[in-house]
């Protein structure tokens, strides 16, 4: 079964590919026709979170919903007798970031934006790869 348009974009969103240029930067258009070829791989990004294992892309925004809950115990340390945790955060990028790779491995390309990171992009990716990549040859 083929991707939806929806999942498509939640893809390129998350691995930090935009939708513009794809005309001369294909590749992860042409990453996400072929998964269709592969329905096991293809069900490693599409499953349900209850399924067994759970979807990378519901995982992925599973993962982003607790972060923006978490932004408002940030408040406080101690909330009576309860101790937040200080690392909350961190631990939920730190996933984010594992489960994004994870996404990027199965498809093949790279990550071109951390949506995980705190900070901003450091550099910029191009139709020719990373902009510090230099192909051997």
């Amino acid at each position: 079964m083929a991707l939806t348009d929806a999942q498509k974009a939640e893809i390129r969103m998350f691995l930090g590919w935009t939708p513009r240029y794809g005309q001369v930067d294909d590749a992860l258009t042409r990453a996400l026709s072929a998964i269709e070829t592969f329905p096991a791989d293809e069900s490693l990004i599409t499953n349900a979170i209850g399924d067994d294992p759970p979807g990378l892309l519901v995982s992925i925004k599973d993962v982003d919903a607790k972060l923006v809950n978490a932004h408002g115990r940030l408040k406080a340390d101690n909330v009576g007798s309860i101790q937040l945790n200080r690392a909350e955060l961190r631990q939920l990028r730190s996933e984010g970031k594992r489960l994004v790779g994870r996404l990027a491995g199965i498809l093949g390309v790279e990550v071109r934006g951390d949506p995980f990171s705190s900070g901003s992009r450091r550099s910029r990716a191009s139709a020719f790869g990373a902009r510090n990549y230099f192909p051997q040859g």
